[in-house]
């Protein structure tokens, strides 16, 4: 759990919400899963769209 850290709000097809914590270096959330190149893929596309 290294580096920069993004709060990712989630929305779940069924309703569902939750907010992760997620470390962009790392590849890896608050709760120690850590995530696929697809995963991390996404995040770093959708995080370049915010700026």
């Amino acid at each position: 759990m290294e580096g920069n850290r993004v709060f990712l709000g989630l929305e779940l097809i069924n309703g569902v919400s939750f907010t992760q914590l997620y470390w962009i270096d790392s590849n890896v959330f608050n709760n120690g899963a850590i995530g696929t190149e697809d995963i991390k893929e996404i995040i770093n596309y959708e995080l370049s769209m915010l700026k």
